[in-house]
């Protein structure tokens, strides 16, 4: 790491805290570099890069796939921002998360990491109970730019669409989801989800309404569509 200097303030605060060279960060490996976005400043670290700023404070963000997934998103400037906690981990299927000023970064072994930012999708999947919940990780980003403004992401067990004219609903995988499909999902005449799937206690029967419709599966009948 050579000579590097380590400038009284926060950013050595928060090196203190971990244990200095001792700590998950080891030793210093750059000076104090400042002038970045809502005047910020950061340090580079052995294992990791402490960053700071007036509004956030100084949190550390280790090198590994969520700070892969941070930097991918454009760092302190992107669409996530300055990181506001350090990475946690320990979550189901031995997942970490890390939270920043717009979102939050999701990751688990099976899953990579992936940039939930705060928007109705990520409140939908919040509701169902976050990874240990019915969809469980995120195994994309949210992507949109799709008909009439809408967005999605990727989830283990089901997708979450939105739009600003239906809210933010899911798609799970099944029948239901395959009809949907076959009349060429928002683009179709069904167009968006307006709510999410329901089924009876036994789950014989389930239906799912659409902007242009709707769909209801029964294990005798199958999937029927109604426009």
């Amino acid at each position: 790491t050579g000579a590097q200097p380590s400038i009284w303030g926060p950013i050595r605060d928060l090196w203190q805290k971990t244990g200095f060279e001792n700590g998950v960060l080891g030793y210093p490996a750059s000076d104090v570099i400042c002038g970045l976005v809502d005047g910020g400043c950061f340090q580079n670290y052995s294992t990791g890069t402490v960053m700071w700023s007036p509004a956030t404070g100084a949190n550390a963000v280790m090198f590994g796939p969520v700070r892969d997934a941070w930097v991918g998103s454009g760092f302190e400037g992107g669409k996530l921002g300055y990181p506001v906690s350090a990475l946690v981990c320990g979550l189901k299927n031995s997942g970490c998360f890390q939270n920043f000023a717009r979102g939050t970064v999701m990751y688990s072994p099976t899953t990579g990491a992936h940039a939930m930012t705060s928007t109705p999708i990520r409140e939908r999947w919040a509701a169902t109970g976050y990874e240990s919940g019915s969809l469980g990780y995120p195994t994309s980003a949210t992507i949109c730019g799709l008909r009439n403004g809408g967005c999605f992401q990727n989830f283990e067990k089901g997708t979450v669409m939105w739009s600003s004219g239906s809210g933010a609903h899911l798609m799970v995988p099944g029948p239901i989801q395959q009809s949907w499909a076959s009349q060429g999902f928002e683009n179709g005449t069904l167009a968006y989800p307006t709510s999410s799937q329901t089924c009876t206690v036994d789950r014989t029967s389930c239906s799912q309404t659409f902007q242009g419709g709707s769909i209801s599966w029964t294990a005798s009948g199958g999937a029927k569509i109604r426009l």
